[in-house]
């Protein structure tokens, strides 16, 4: 029950956070930017691959060429073989196949995209993400307690995958109450599509034969598409309505500066025939040595 619960809600984090940012869609070119990173990323692991296969291979040609000499030397069969089944040379054979081996499965991991960790939540970050989940997102604060209560570390790790986008919220609600509720909004509706479509995958992949079940399940996944889209509009319209008020405050501001154009000019040609000259620090005139030095007092005196 705890290894389904935890990979519950681990998926239903992820699955959020992986979305695009409201501000943030993906576009073309840095698309074909990432095309071509990837790209370039496995051309480099191709190349240490074929290396580290070569230098096995060259490794394993030595130690033949070097038995072949052997033989030819005379040594009998049964010690060039006890030679190549040496200790030294057996452990070399693993060590060599092992980074080759450890090589591949971090290209496999690399090429399908391992989702990065989580972050490390500091404590204050950590209390105020359990604050905010007990408080709006009732569901998930029963499985993170749930969790917590056999594995503590297991629960800080699903928190701290939910933490970006929480603490994002717990800011704005200081500068920016509004937007703050709207993210919160957005938060929900995507924990609600993610959970609406686990259900119907799950009910899919179960073979189920109950259509209305199943139409039932799909029409969920729909409504809560629907809600978390509006929720993703809402936050648009949102900052549309803020640059639209910052414009308008610019246009009036404008406005009010060209109506004050020649007194503002007057101002600042008064203020610059009335201006006081500006005094200029003379620096004290350096006496030379002749001026220091007391004059000698002649022999008439």
């Amino acid at each position: 029950m705890l290894t389904k619960t935890l990979a519950i809600l681990a998926i239903s984090c992820t699955a959020v956070l992986a979305q695009p940012a409201n501000d943030q869609q993906p576009s073309s070119p840095p698309e074909r930017q990432r095309a071509n990173h990837d790209s370039a990323e496995s051309k480099e692991a191709l190349q240490k691959r074929l290396s580290q296969t070569l230098e096995f291979a060259k490794r394993i040609v030595e130690k033949h060429e070097a038995a072949l000499e052997q033989l030819d030397a005379g040594q009998s069969p049964s010690e060039v073989m006890r030679e190549l089944r040496s200790p030294q040379n057996q452990q070399m054979m693993r060590d060599a196949k092992r980074s080759q081996a450890s090589t591949q499965s971090q290209d496999h991991q690399s090429a399908r995209g391992q989702r990065p960790s989580p972050p490390t939540l500091s404590e204050h970050d950590l209390k105020d993400t359990r604050a905010f989940i007990t408080e709006h997102l009732p569901r998930i604060d029963a499985q993170l307690q749930q969790i917590e209560s056999l594995n503590p570390k297991a629960a800080e790790r699903l928190a701290a995958q939910l933490s970006p986008k929480i603490l994002d919220v717990v800011r704005l609600r200081k500068s920016d109450p509004a937007m703050a509720s709207l993210k919160l909004e957005d938060l929900k509706a995507g924990l609600s599509y993610v959970d609406a479509a686990r259900k119907y995958r799950s009910l899919l992949r179960s073979g189920s034969q109950d259509q209305s079940q199943i139409d039932l399940a799909k029409q969920k996944v729909e409504k809560a598409a629907n809600a978390r889209f509006d929720a993703q509009v809402h936050i648009k319209q949102y900052e549309i309505h803020q640059l639209s008020s910052r414009i308008n405050q610019l246009h009036e501001a404008l406005e009010e500066l060209n109506a004050q154009r020649d007194e503002q000019v007057q101002a600042q040609v008064l203020t610059a025939k009335s201006a006081p000259r500006p005094r200029f620090n003379r620096q004290p005139k350096r006496r030379s040595q002749s001026d220091e030095k007391p004059q000698s007092k002649s022999a008439d005196d």
